[in-house]
């Protein structure tokens, strides 16, 4: 399994979120980090079977008025969310999780789209490259 990617600054974490998620025999602890980017609203998922976990949560640790209590707060009822927020920046104000939901289809749909549009232009360039060669054989004939 890949280790987790660290490359973000802590000064770009605008919120972090931790949260159980039902395995049906097992809970799974997650952990969402807002951060401000270019383009706005990237999240980060990550959860504790990653490579690299506890390395995550001790960085995270590190930021002023992270709550240090997040697991206590999480971990019981088992086989409940019991989402919590560990961290939010004075500049960020709380999403609502339905928002926050649309705001990550809204991006993946833009990822998609932005797949389709390379696609359609790659198979315009092609096609374009094909006329042009066949234009090309077609005079040294």
């Amino acid at each position: 399994m890949a280790k987790i990617d660290l490359n973000f600054a802590l000064s770009q974490v605008l919120e972090i979120a931790f949260y159980k998620r039902d395995e049906i025999t097992t809970d799974l602890m997650c952990c969402e980090i807002s951060i401000s980017s270019d383009p706005p609203g990237q999240v980060l998922f990550f959860h504790e079977e990653m490579p690299n976990w506890q390395e995550l949560i001790d960085r995270v640790s590190e930021l002023p008025d992270f709550d240090m209590k997040w697991y206590e707060k999480v971990v019981q009822p088992p086989f409940q969310e019991q989402r919590t927020i560990a961290y939010r920046t004075k500049d960020c104000y709380p999403v609502p999780a339905s928002k926050r939901k649309l705001a990550l289809l809204l991006r993946a749909a833009a990822v998609a789209a932005i797949d389709v549009i390379a696609a359609v232009t790659k198979a315009t360039n092609d096609a374009r490259r094909n006329k042009h060669d066949k234009r090309r054989m077609g005079k040294l004939a």
